[in-house]
């Protein structure tokens, strides 16, 4: 797997997480989960095995609350981290942002104001985003920027595929003072 170092999985069925998860594992590759809706309202007593050792577990805020039996998403995200043992929780918050949970450390990271015109498909853009921020290893804080950097691209468009190019999100970025962050991520690319 020449060029392969992560293996993301964004659906709810816990046998295809429990797969994918071993087999990436097995070959030394990272691996993150975005199991949705369908895999929170299992329940954490069901999918806590499955989860067990994914490195980077993304969920919105109304999974987090559900799966962490409280309102206040922080709350939420840390009693899922004390029964989880993940590297990173990501919680995104829609237009107020995300959140990272790592070695029981709280970051935070506001959103971009843009304007909204669909917000179908955001999610798998952040959580892509963030893949990518993770494999160029940026530093937390970082990750989740250029993560929301990406989202509020996608928000501004209409329709499920039409998330930002690389060198969009690097513009926008740089348009709003991240240039230092830009010219990191360019680099590592290079």
């Amino acid at each position: 797997m020449s060029g392969v170092s992560h293996v993301h999985v964004a659906l709810g069925r816990v046998e295809i997480i429990e797969a994918a998860k071993r087999i990436a594992k097995s070959l030394g590759l990272t691996v993150s989960v975005d199991g949705g809706t369908p895999l929170a309202r299992k329940g954490l007593d069901v999918i806590k095995d499955v989860i067990n050792n994914v490195d980077i577990w993304f969920m919105n805020s109304f999974e987090a609350r559900e799966l962490g039996h409280s309102e206040n998403v922080v709350r939420a995200a840390e009693n899922i981290a004390s029964r989880v043992e993940v590297r990173e929780l990501i919680v995104t918050l829609g237009s107020r942002g995300a959140l990272l949970l790592r070695d029981g450390e709280v970051k935070y990271s506001d959103a971009f104001k843009v304007p909204p015109v669909d917000t179908t498909g955001a999610g798998d853009t952040f959580a892509a985003a963030y893949v990518v921020a993770s494999v160029l290893d940026l530093d937390p804080i970082d990750k989740l920027i250029f993560a929301n950097a990406a989202a509020s691209l996608k928000v501004m468009r209409r329709g499920a595929r039409s998330s930002p190019r690389l060198n969009e999100v690097i513009d926008f970025l740089e348009s709003l003072g991240y240039a230092k962050l830009a010219d990191e991520i360019l680099n590592k690319l290079s």
